[in-house]
């Protein structure tokens, strides 16, 4: 039997939410009944989307490739006689949300439908690995020149936990170093030949201007006191055509 695709397997999931045959709050059952609808409006007059799923399925396939770094699943195993680690294997709520955010367009443009993406989950469910994958994925395989992109939340050690995880995700994998020609430093990612980075933000909003936004993670938003990192960081994506910024939380205020 042929494995299901990323586009089943999310479809699979929106519909068991909507039956009832799993466990969700209300907005989660909310996106899947938007998700199930959309596809049946495609080419509608009027609905100005449509899904483009080898789109959605290449970000969920780059995510499937990356390597753990933490925990039990980080250990190295050998295959054909190779050091090597294991990959990150999305289940089908996280390939949900991901297929969602890439694989809806604008008819005309072609350009993303969501530009914000929120997600709140409990603690232990891999919201930093899935975040580290998709800073990587906006950095070196959006297909966007200049990419600027940012880990970002209100201390230096908290900006780093999203940006500390896609660092190490990239220097284990030299196939990825390779096919984009990634430099990973300490404090940064950066891909010489399309002039794109990745980095952590620490600071203030007040000490954040100048930036040009194609991509940011937003860690721990509930424990932002005020909006003024997330402000900033949204009004320095006005110059790009497709930015996206990922809010990553778990339950709070």
């Amino acid at each position: 039997m042929a494995a299901l695709t990323y586009l089943q397997r999310a479809r699979g999931y929106a519909e068991r939410i909507v039956d009832g045959g799993e466990v969700a709050g209300r907005l989660e059952r909310l996106a899947c009944q938007r998700f199930l609808r959309d596809l049946e409006r495609q080419g509608a007059p009027g609905f100005p989307y449509r899904f483009d799923e080898a789109l959605g399925a290449r970000a969920c396939r780059f995510l499937d490739l990356l390597p753990h770094i933490k925990g039990e699943w980080a250990k190295p195993i050998y295959v054909d006689g190779k050091l090597q680690y294991a990959k990150l294997d999305l289940e089908d709520w996280q390939i949900f949300g991901v297929i969602n955010v890439f694989g809806w367009v604008h008819v005309e443009t072609g350009l993303r439908r969501f530009r914000r993406w929120y997600e709140e989950v409990a603690r232990k469910n891999a919201k930093s690995t899935k975040a580290a994958g998709v800073l990587l994925y906006l950095t070196a395989a959006d297909g966007e020149p200049g990419a600027q992109c940012y880990s970002a939340a209100t201390t230096g050690e908290q900006a780093r936990e999203v940006f500390d995880v896609a660092r190490n995700m990239a220097l284990r994998e030299p196939e990825f170093l390779a096919r984009f020609g990634v430099d990973v430093g300490k404090h940064d990612i950066t891909i010489p030949a399309t002039a794109s980075g990745a980095k952590p933000l620490n600071a203030e909003g007040s000490t954040l201007d100048g930036l040009n936004v194609h991509g940011a993670v937003v860690d721990e938003l509930h424990a932002h006191k005020t909006r003024a990192v997330f402000d900033v960081i949204d009004t320095a994506t006005g110059a790009r055509s497709q930015p996206l910024i990922l809010m990553i939380t778990t339950a709070g205020s």
